[in-house]
């Protein structure tokens, strides 16, 4: 290929090369690793795999080809050039040496073959360099290689090189190309002879560079290189690609100090590092960030710091000083739910509205609402006087649980022992009202693994249980009588007692003994194991009525001054069948019964007979599409209906109990209402409506419409379902909106929501 139309190719096909970055382990500490580094993050040289440069293995004439093409600007062209060489057909690198070869960077030899796979030398590799750089044969005196390499020796690219005759490495080739990237590219001045610079540098074919201090609207940029955030306020080089994006910095001349405030006078501040080492810096004209919005020297005290400086001769310049420490801690009281405070702290505001793009979370959790009772919150807060411009919480959510078989001291001096693992108390550590071996526990822990405070279970008494009786099963003289139970895990299981209990009355006869256990279904006991399934003593406990509140952020029953905890077993009846319930489904207010622990500070069991949240109101009005037979975990029949409800659909199942739903199947596709418990229906009534199909329709507002003659006011939120007409009757296909519906249309009216109050809030629409 002519070398005209090569370049005339090349310039068509000029494209910027996507910057990208590799790791590789094995430059670590060698001269070459910063070279690599950068000819990595512009693509320019890759591994051999990930981590592996392989600095010293050789470089090829193919590999050579590559770099300088990409260098040039010339990082992607169709690969179906045909080679100008016999040896190159299919081979990798043949767009690569067409390129080169066009631009006279590279030569093949006398019997037309390019030898790509072959290494090349010290003075091969720089011959390529500097052809590069637009210097030629011609215009350099002396024979090759020696006039190459004196003109390299003059530019200063092979300073720390240790060349030989023989094979270059890519370590070496690495650090010679990054030095050349920034050497002046010229051409041959026709009339002298001589290499004539164009005062553009080698690396503009790969991007740009500008002289700056990194500082917040840098970060801002697009940027391949996630490192920039590490060199805020330095002073030195942004290098970008061609399409713009940061891909690499380069640090001149700045230094990092870090290490806590332990004094401040003035603008003076003392840092001592983590070596122990104190240095004392002027912040004066310095940029102080004190958790991320601007700060005052004062407030760096006790701060984790950052001091960036410059020497300047004899000077020392502190460009800026970036401070982060925590103003507060404490363990979550309640979810947030609204306002802006949250316990004390005071969130960011724009216009007047809580601002969550300016608060930054940590840790367990994403966003301010999901921080739940007892997560510890560590707060870094601005040092704004009003109207915080950002707010900073990391929120650890970290918990162990089990049996506190040790405890030393009841202070942040002191440590636990909990299911045989050591646990050192937090220098936040709270006071615990209950403290020792003997109970079970559960510990909050800090970030750092710490306990910062224990919430009391329950004594430690492994050989006695709770339990709820759901069944009772009599014995004879070949079978013992037995019970069925939840345990206080919440386990259901069958336990056998033995007839010598107290528990126990003998009938019958001699021939017809039978032994009945004195407890019915919904009794609770505490009860020891003689073995895996047989109870040794048990006794009857009582329970105690409960009314009242729950709150449910440190699951206090506030009127019984009693705790639920993870132990708490609490049941509920479900559709005649006893059930565990969470304590997530209780509601604020809520009655039932209570059996307390032996301190009574805390729930052992808890029979709820109202407060269950749901999540379906008591009665539903909407339109049944489909009905499904199932069978619940029982075996039992049960409905399943797919429901219309203002447009949505929900799938909802019936009670066991259907008697009263027998006939429902002849009222699909109408609007009827259903009767639930525990969002199970158990039956369902028919509706009258306000108006029966009637028309012509006339709207004079959105709230206001005229049926015949009278007028009907509207809801905001009026439901409205379209219909078909069905052998004298109709059927609901769907929801549509009220500018669906037209003059010739028929209306039936409905008033469902509003108590009676003559507003029509449900149509149902026949379209003519």
């Amino acid at each position: 290929m002519k070398k005209t139309m090569i370049l005339t190719i090349i310039i068509i096909q000029l494209l910027t090369v996507s910057a990208y970055s590799m790791e590789f382990t094995d430059t670590e500490g060698k001269d070459c690793e910063k070279a690599v580094e950068f000819l990595s993050v512009y693509g320019v040289i890759n591994g051999f795999s990930e981590g592996v440069f392989g600095p010293d293995e050789f470089i090829t004439r193919g590999q050579m080809s590559k770099i300088l093409s990409i260098i040039l600007g010339y990082g992607e062209y169709p690969d179906d050039f045909k080679s100008s060489f016999s040896d190159m057909d299919n081979h990798w690198a043949n767009p690569y040496v067409e390129v080169a070869t066009g631009l006279e960077i590279v030569k093949g030899y006398e019997d037309g073959t390019f030898r790509p796979d072959t290494a090349v030398t010290y003075p091969e590799a720089i011959t390529m360099i500097l052809r590069a750089l637009g210097y030629t044969d011609e215009s350099l005196a002396g024979d090759w290689p020696y006039d190459y390499l004196v003109k390299a020796g003059d530019l200063g690219i092979l300073k720390g090189i240790e060349m030989s005759d023989g094979e270059a490495v890519r370590c070496d080739i690495a650090s010679i190309v990054y030095k050349s990237l920034f050497i002046d590219m010229g051409r041959i001045d026709r009339e002298s002879g001589l290499w004539k610079s164009s005062e553009v540098k080698l690396f503009s074919g790969l991007g740009h560079m500008e002289e700056v201090q990194v500082l917040k609207e840098h970060l801002e940029e697009l940027s391949l290189f996630p490192e920039l955030f590490d060199y805020l306020y330095y002073s030195g080089e942004i290098y970008y690609n061609n399409d713009n994006e940061i891909v690499y910095f380069i640090n001149k001349n700045t230094e990092k100090f870090t290490g806590i405030v332990v004094e401040v006078d003035r603008d003076i501040i003392n840092v001592e590092n983590f070596e122990g080492n104190n240095e004392t810096f002027d912040v004066g004209s310095a940029e102080i960030i004190f958790n991320n919005a601007k700060g005052r020297p004062e407030s760096l005290m006790g701060a984790d710091v950052s001091v960036i400086y410059r020497e300047s001769g004899d000077d020392l310049i502190v460009d800026a000083a970036i401070g982060r420490k925590r103003t507060s801690v404490f363990l979550a009281p309640y979810p947030y739910e609204s306002g802006n405070d949250y316990n004390g702290i005071d969130l960011p505001l724009i216009d007047g509205n809580l601002d969550l793009e300016k608060i930054i979370i940590n840790g367990a959790v994403e966003f301010l609402v999901e921080i739940m009772p007892d997560d510890l919150v560590y707060a870094y807060e601005t040092d704004e006087k009003s109207d915080k411009s950002i707010l900073e919480l990391l929120v650890v959510r970290n918990k162990v649980e089990g049996d506190m078989t040790y405890g030393k001291d009841n202070s942040s001096e002191g440590f636990s022992v909990i299911d045989k693992v050591r646990y050192d108390h937090s220098d936040m550590y709270m006071v615990s009202e209950t403290f020792g071996s003997g109970y079970y526990v559960e510990a909050i822990l800090d970030e750092k693994g710490d306990i910062v405070k224990h919430k009391f279970i329950s004594e430690l008494n492994h050989n006695e249980k709770y339990g709820f009786v759901l069944e009772t099963l009599e014995g004879d003289s070949f079978v013992l009588p037995s019970i069925r139970i939840f345990d206080g895990d919440g386990y259901e299981s069958v336990l056998n007692i033995n007839t010598d209990s107290t528990m126990v009355v003998e009938n019958g006869g001699f021939n017809n003994v039978k032994y009945v256990v004195n407890l019915e279904a919904g009794d609770s006991i505490i009860y020891t194991l003689e073995n895996i399934d047989t109870v040794d003593e048990m006794r009857k406990l009582n329970y105690e009525q409960y009314f009242g509140l729950y709150r449910n952020y440190d699951m206090l029953l506030l009127q019984a001054e009693a705790f639920l905890d993870g132990n708490t077993l609490l049941l509920f009846k479900d559709d005649g069948r006893w059930a565990k319930l969470s304590a997530e489904r209780l509601e604020e207010y809520i009655r039932g019964q209570i059996i307390r622990s032996e301190d009574d500070r805390y729930v052992e069991i808890m029979v709820v007979d109202d407060g269950i949240k749901t999540k379906y109101p008591n009665v539903l009005n909407g339109v049944i599409k489909n009905i499904e037979d199932e069978y619940n975990g029982f075996g039992e029949a049960v409905y399943r209906f797919e429901i219309n409800i203002g447009g949505e659909i929900e799938n909802i199942y019936s009670s066991t109990d259907i008697k009263n739903l027998v006939d429902i199947h002849d009222f699909k596709g109408k609007l009827i209402q259903l009767s639930l418990v525990q969002d199970r229906i158990v039956s369902y009534n028919t509706l009258i409506p306000e108006l029966d199909f009637s028309g012509p329709v006339k709207f004079y507002d959105e709230k206001l419409l005229k049926i015949g003659e009278s007028f009907y006011e509207l809801e905001e939120d009026v439901v409205v379902y379209e219909a078909e007409s069905v052998e004298g009757s109709y059927m609901v296909i769907g929801t549509v909106e009220l500018s669906d519906i037209g003059e010739n249309d028929l209306l039936r009216l409905y008033d469902l929501e509003g108590g009676n109050d003559g507003i029509v809030d449900t149509l149902i629409i026949l379209k003519k």
